[in-house]
């Protein structure tokens, strides 16, 4: 007798898990009869060791063995399972009959899934054999298929042909981007960039952007050469709200730009004020209210704008008279009031040789009257602020030199 491969034990504890398993798809063949079932229990209560009779009776024989018997029950199974198998019986088939009990069941004995019924991997899905449908996969437990194998990926040459007969794909006959028979939304394209069909636009544009719109003729497929809907405002001859442009446009954009040039714009110059647009006279012109305001005092004078500096100054004293050689009015900050000159405007200098001072009306300057001494029979010394006679400094002895000629003038 050939031993079977597996216990009692090892068929139990695989048995268990599973015991929901039907085992009545399983046949199995060849289960004890009762009689024989019966008599290994009585021995059992008869607690005697059975004899080598009740041991063979107890163990299904070759004959006994029936393969379309089915179980029932997992405790027949495990019942018939506790003896010895016949040689005849092959492992293979006790390796079925396990797999099955234990959910396995082999590939042959399985049914397979149709495309959009559940499973739990790809081999559970029915190969339904036809090329076009692509192949049968298990995708979140629902059986789908890869699809049409010939499709290429390529948006533009349209869809693949597949021939189920040959097992064959052939290139699409269909234009994917066809022409709509539309003269002025121009020539149809096929963007395979972004996967979709488009036009090249109005034939008759121009390219300028600032003139508007290029009129098209659909009937005919005329372009006329007129234009409409210019994107930007005409001028419209409003001088002071300045002058409408349109720039085209720049760096790769399609759009261009509208906008205006303000008449007046600033000319630099400080003096001439705030430059704005005189709208009675649709002129330019610059306002200078407030350019150089009064500072508050009294005694600077009246500010004004110095062009020269670009800058704002003050006129000076506004108690002067104009007058140099009356010295200097005095201006009282403190009453905003004129008062007269303190000073003569030209005083001493401290030296006698030159003369006094005096003011020139001629010139509005000051001015010495000269040499205090007849010169000509007088040397004047300005360290002692008088005139020496000429004899006097001789007889002196003062150094005038030895060519001097004594008793004689220095003319002599």
């Amino acid at each position: 007798m050939k031993e079977a491969g597996f216990s009692r034990r090892v068929l139990t504890a695989l048995a268990l898990g599973f015991f929901l398993a039907s085992a009545a798809i399983l046949p199995f063949g060849c289960g004890a009869d009762e009689e024989a079932s019966d008599d290994v229990t009585a021995s059992d209560d008869d607690d005697t060791a059975p004899s080598d009779d009740d041991a063979q009776a107890a163990a299904p024989d070759e004959e006994a063995f029936d393969e379309d018997h089915v179980f029932e029950t997992l405790a027949e199974f495990e019942e018939y399972a506790g003896g010895e198998l016949p040689e005849a019986i092959d492992d293979e088939i006790v390796l079925a009959r396990l797999a099955a009990i234990r959910g396995d069941i082999p590939r042959a004995a399985r049914p397979k899934a149709g495309i959009g019924e559940s499973c739990t991997k790809n081999s559970d899905c029915d190969d339904d054999a036809k090329f076009c449908n692509g192949v049968p996969f298990c995708a979140d437990n629902v059986c789908v298929t890869s699809g049409n194998p010939c499709i290429d990926g390529t948006f533009c040459n349209g869809v693949e042909n597949c021939v189920e007969e040959s097992d064959q794909c052939f290139p699409s006959v269909e234009e994917k981007c066809p022409d709509d028979g539309a003269y002025c939304n121009g020539v149809e394209v096929c963007d395979e960039e972004n996967d979709k069909c488009g036009r090249t636009g109005n034939p008759c544009s121009d390219g300028v952007w600032c003139n508007g719109t290029e009129d098209c003729v659909e009937d005919g497929d005329i372009c006329p050469g007129t234009h409409s809907d210019p994107p930007c405002p005409a001028n419209d001859g409003v001088f002071c709200n300045g002058r409408e442009s349109c720039a085209e446009p720049a760096n790769g954009s399609t759009v261009g730009t509208c906008g205006t040039t303000m008449p007046c714009p600033s000319d630099g110059i400080f003096c001439n004020g705030q430059e704005y647009c005189d709208t009675e006279a649709d002129a330019c012109a610059g306002d200078t209210t407030d350019l150089c305001p009064d500072d508050g005092l009294y005694c600077n004078g009246i500010e004004y704008c110095d062009s020269s500096r670009d800058a704002c100054a003050s006129d000076g004293n506004p108690c002067s008279d104009g007058v140099f050689c009356n010295g200097e009015e005095a201006c009282f900050e403190d009453r905003d009031e004129c008062g007269p000159a303190s000073e003569p405007p030209c005083p001493d200098d401290g030296k006698f040789c030159n003369g006094e001072e005096f003011c020139d009306t001629e010139s509005d300057a000051c001015a010495s009257e000269g040499s205090p001494c007849n010169l000509t029979v007088e040397v004047c010394v300005d360290d002692e602020d008088t005139c020496k006679a000429v004899e006097d400094l001789e007889v002196g002895g003062d150094g005038l030199g030895d060519g001097d000629k004594d008793g004689g003038c220095c003319s002599c």
